[in-house]
Order: C-alpha cells, then sequence, then structure tokens
C-alpha cells in the first residue's frame, strides 16, 4: 500500500544543471531556487519539518498555486525552480 508523502519536485533541467536527484542532493541548495506550492501544503507541519530537516530555505515562497496542475505548470514555464506537491497526485506523472 503506498503511502502520500509531501515530495518537492524539480525539472529534469534543474535535476541535470545542479546535478540533484535527491533531498539530501538539494539541501543547502534550496535558496537558488524559487518553490511554489499551494497554500495548505505550506501549512502542513510535515512538510515544514521535512525542509527543516534538509536545511532547505528557499529564496522565495510562492504559494498562488492551488492545485498540482498548476504547480507543474509553473514549473514547466520556468516561474519557479521547485514544487512541493503529494506522491500519489496524477500531476506527477501526466506528461504533456
Amino acid at each position: 500500500r503506498g503511502q502520500d508523502k509531501p515530495v518537492v519536485v524539480v525539472t529534469e533541467h534543474t535535476a541535470t544543471t545542479m546535478n540533484v536527484r535527491t533531498m539530501s542532493d538539494l539541501s543547502g541548495r534550496c535558496g537558488e531556487l524559487r518553490l511554489a506550492v499551494s497554500p495548505q501544503t505550506a501549512l502542513a507541519p510535515e512538510v515544514r519539518s521535512a525542509l527543516r530537516g534538509y536545511d532547505c530555505q528557499f529564496s522565495d515562497v510562492v504559494t498562488d498555486y492551488p492545485n498540482p496542475t498548476e504547480i507543474r505548470e509553473a514549473l514547466r514555464s520556468g516561474d519557479v525552480g521547485a514544487g512541493i506537491t503529494y506522491s500519489s497526485d496524477p500531476a506527477l506523472f501526466h506528461q504533456t
């Protein structure tokens, strides 16, 4: 049975240029990126705790994205460098 956990996602381009594959790789470098997150996810205790645990302070946290599809579009457009969604969200797997 899968768990629905918050995940930080980046584009393939960002992953390649920054050489990041895991949160540990991103640790200490979050300040180079703007983060897109829905308002309700931004307040989730598990999200705040995880970011603190990885010493992840993004340059800006943008909460203007109410759903994962809009977060994915903000990533694709380059408006943000990272986004937080949940691991079971279909927007993670939808390729357009």
